[in-house]
């Protein structure tokens, strides 16, 4: 039996049969050996010595008797208690380890779902891009190019650059560079988005599983990003913030999700299109913030 159990009130209270069985023999002792006249409760010494004299062995018999089928029952409660401790356990290892299972083999399966989309993108016309990682490359030139010729983006960075904490401004930059983002995606016309539904369902699939406890889901989470190149998880941190990660009313919950759980604190700053992007995801800590800045982070 686990020794835990012990702990557990219904374990004890077992034992509280027992002691009163030792309890009473022992003052069946006494009462043999003193005066029954010495005792406070005479009636009670009166009671217990005519039973004694008169029905000694069922006396005896039917009063410990009975406790000790008390103790029994009790024993006989706790061990069912156990009993479906454990197979309550079983069966959340059960599940556990079908979780694991198929987590694992969506894992496997991702290093082909890249395969396929770098595939797709060496066979797009006109542009041949060699890669995902290349992709976003071409991306942020298009931004770039796209962002000098935006008067009114280039004023919203310089804006944010006197205060970076105007959550009006970061809206509105948050809006200018997913519009742009929006628009080199289908000027490029790429068919990479299953690689953003494929992410988000393995996302989602560990937060919404209740078998394992948060440090778990973190730990799977830090091995799905280590699957992950920096500019694959630009691409999914600018795709999340666009039009095409908008749920049916419209707004971008899997953000939301991505921010909460950190998903892109390991991110290089090198890779942003621009640093001050970090600010779009105003939950997550990301590695390469000063200290002043992640004051600044929401907690």
């Amino acid at each position: 039996m686990n020794k835990s159990i012990f702990r557990d009130w219904k374990t004890w209270g077992c034992f509280i049969p027992v002691f009163l069985s030792l309890l009473f023999g022992v003052y069946l002792i006494v009462l043999t050996l003193k005066d029954s006249h010495t005792w406070l409760f005479a009636s009670l010494d009166t009671f217990f010595f005519s039973q004694m004299s008169n029905n000694f062995g069922d006396f005896v018999s039917g009063t410990i008797g009975i406790l000790f089928t008390l103790t029994a029952t009790f024993f006989l409660f706790v061990t069912m208690a156990e009993q479906r401790k454990q197979t309550y356990e079983a069966r959340l290892d059960n599940a556990r380890s079908r979780y694991e299972s198929t987590y694992f083999n969506m894992l496997a399966m991702l290093d082909d779902v890249i395969k396929s989309v770098d595939a797709n993108l060496k066979e797009s016309k006109p542009n041949q891009i060699e890669s995902i990682n290349a992709y976003y490359r071409l991306i942020k030139e298009m931004y770039t190019t796209s962002k000098t010729a935006n008067a009114e983006m280039l004023e919203l960075l310089q804006e944010l650059s006197i205060n970076d904490s105007c959550s009006i401004r970061i809206q509105r930059l948050r809006e200018g560079t997913a519009s742009i983002f929006e628009q080199i995606v289908k000027e490029i016309d790429c068919n990479v988005s299953y690689f953003y539904r494929y992410i988000y369902n393995a996302i989602m699939y560990i937060e919404e599983i209740d078998v394992i406890n948060e440090a778990k889901k973190k730990q799977y989470l830090n091995i799905l990003k280590a699957q992950l190149s920096d500019e694959a998880l630009a691409l999914l941190m600018y795709d999340a913030i666009s039009k095409f990660a908008q749920n049916k009313e419209g707004f971008n919950k899997f953000q939301d999700v991505l921010d909460r759980l950190n998903f892109f604190e390991d991110i290089q700053e090198s890779v942003l299109l621009e640093r001050c992007h970090y600010k779009f995801y105003p939950k997550t800590h990301f590695r390469f913030l000063n200290t002043n800045e992640l004051k600044k982070v929401k907690r």
